[in-house]
């Protein structure tokens, strides 16, 4: 656009430039309108009811790329258990080499039974499977999780 059409048209501008600086600062939504990126299916265990849903995971590309840090957005229901730590992980397989790293502030949550909704952010460190899992409050292995 040339200066004249700034100029003629100062309210489209400035809003357009706000939205701008709006998305930048955002980040990117990996939920879009692909299909195949819908985070919104649930993971249950039959038997308790708990229920995990992944709504939405930013970051600042447009996949999960190693060496990123993304947020994660959704909703829990739990009711197996009074308590329980509803967390963030990424999935390595085994037989590859790796080694652990410090768990991120937002990493990780201790929940009550009833529903709610939760924010975890996770760092990529390597290559894996990204999940939300509830474990035990007081340790123990995970029994409700969703990959996404």
């Amino acid at each position: 656009m040339n200066k004249l059409a700034f100029t003629k048209q100062p309210a489209l501008t400035l809003a357009v430039s706000a939205i701008v600086g709006v998305i930048s600062l955002a980040g990117t939504r990996i939920m879009a309108q692909d299909s195949s990126k819908d985070f919104s299916h649930v993971v249950t265990r039959e038997q308790s009811g708990d229920i995990i849903k992944v709504l939405e995971v930013r970051g600042p590309s447009d996949t999960i790329t190693v060496g990123n840090t993304y947020e994660v957005k959704g909703t829990y229901k739990l009711v197996s258990q009074a308590k329980a730590l509803l967390m963030v992980n990424v999935t390595v397989d085994g037989y590859k080499p790796h080694e652990s790293h410090p768990d991120l502030p937002k990493q990780r949550m201790i929940i009550e039974k009833g529903e709610g909704s939760f924010t975890l952010q996770f760092h990529m460190w390597t290559e894996g499977q990204p999940h939300v899992s509830f474990y035990p409050a007081k340790g123990g292995h995970g029994f409700a999780s969703r990959d996404f």
